[in-house]
C-alpha cells in the first residue's frame, strides 16, 4: 500500500465557519486515505485571518485562503511569514504585469520591490471550489437529487453586484428569469432553497454569472459546482481558473453580450458538456476529488 503523506492542519479549521469551504474542504483532506493526519495550533495574526489556514507537510509550510478578495494573502505578515506555497481559492489567471499595478494602485506589499513581489506571486496557485450548503448533503448522493421536466432554458437569482446588471439585463431580453437575492438581508431571500433547486433541475442549462473580484482574485461561484454536480450544461460569464483546468467548450460555454442564445444549442454538443462538467466535480471537487488534487499539488509543488 503507497505511504500516506504526513500533514498537520490547524485543528480549528475542519470546524470553521468563518470561512466559506473551509470546513468542507478540510475534512475531505482529513477524512481522506491519502493522509496521516496530526493537529496544531498555529494561527497567523493578520487581517481576515479566520479566512486562511496554515498548513505543514514535513518541514514545508502551506498558507491556503478561502477569501474572495486580497486578504489575507495580499498582506506583509503572510509575505513574511514565508510560506514554501500558498493556495489561494479565488488566484486568478492574469498576467503578473497586472499584479504589480493592482499592487501599486492599492499600496498593496509596497515595501517589497518587483522582484519579491514575483517571487511571491510564483508561491501563489489555484485549488478548486465546493458547493452551496443546501448541495453539500447530495455529494457522494448525487442521484437523489433527483429530476423534474424541463420547462425553461435557464433562471439567474443571486447578489445584485454591480458586475452583473450587464449581463442580466442581456439575459433578460432574451426572456430569461433573473432576479437579485441577498440572503444576508432581511426580506432579501426571494425564493425558498427548495423554489431554487426544483427552478435548477427544471432548467435546460445552469446560469452560472461571475461574482465580485479583483485585480488578484477570480470571480469562481458555489453554482458552477452545483450544476456540475447535477449534470447540467454550465453557461458562464466568465472563465475560472483552477488547478486542473475547466477548460471552455469542454467543460462550460462562455457567454457574453454577443452570445446567440437562440441557436447555442446547435452550437455545442450541450450532452457531451454536461458530462464533462459532471466528470470534472467527481475528479475534483467532491470529498474525494478534493483529497486527491490536494495530494496532487503537494506531489508537484511541494515534495
Amino acid at each position: 500500500m503507497e505511504d500516506k503523506i504526513k500533514i498537520s492542519v490547524n485543528k480549528y479549521s475542519p470546524t470553521s465557519r468563518t470561512a466559506l469551504g473551509m470546513s468542507y474542504i478540510f475534512n475531505s483532506i482529513i477524512n481522506s486515505e491519502n493522509f496521516d493526519v496530526s493537529f496544531h495550533e498555529d494561527y497567523l495574526d493578520v487581517f481576515r485571518g479566520g479566512q486562511g489556514s496554515i498548513i505543514y507537510v514535513g518541514n514545508k509550510k502551506i498558507y491556503m485562503d478561502f477569501w474572495e478578495y486580497t486578504a489575507p494573502t495580499y498582506s506583509s505578515e503572510v509575505f513574511n511569514a514565508n510560506f514554501d506555497l500558498i493556495i489561494k481559492l479565488q488566484h486568478p489567471n492574469t498576467p503578473i504585469d497586472n499584479y504589480y499595478r493592482y499592487c501599486k494602485r492599492k499600496n498593496l506589499l509596497k515595501e517589497f520591490n518587483d522582484e519579491q513581489k514575483k517571487e511571491f506571486w510564483n508561491k501563489i496557485i489555484p485549488f478548486t471550489f465546493f458547493p452551496n450548503k443546501v448541495m453539500e448533503k447530495y455529494v457522494g448522493n448525487e442521484n437523489e437529487i433527483g429530476t423534474l421536466p424541463t420547462d425553461k432554458f435557464g433562471f439567474f437569482c443571486g447578489k445584485g453586484w454591480k458586475c452583473r446588471h450587464r449581463i442580466t439585463e442581456v439575459l433578460k431580453k432574451e426572456n430569461i428569469e433573473c432576479n437579485y437575492s441577498d440572503q444576508a438581508e432581511q426580506g432579501g431571500k426571494v425564493i425558498t432553497d427548495e423554489e431554487f433547486l426544483n427552478k435548477m433541475k427544471s432548467s435546460k442549462f445552469g446560469i452560472v454569472l461571475a461574482g465580485r473580484s479583483t485585480g488578484v482574485t477570480d470571480s469562481k461561484n458555489r453554482r458552477e459546482i452545483d450544476y456540475m454536480m447535477m449534470k447540467k450544461p454550465i453557461l458562464m460569464n466568465y472563465k475560472p481558473f483552477y488547478y486542473n483546468p475547466l477548460v471552455e467548450g469542454r467543460h462550460y460555454i462562455f457567454i457574453d453580450e454577443k452570445t446567440d442564445f437562440k441557436n447555442i444549442e446547435s452550437m455545442y454538443n450541450i450532452d457531451e458538456i454536461a458530462l464533462n462538467g459532471h466528470e470534472w466535480y467527481l475528479n475534483n471537487a467532491t470529498r474525494n476529488g478534493i483529497a486527491n488534487t490536494f495530494k496532487q499539488i503537494l506531489l508537484e509543488k511541494v515534495l
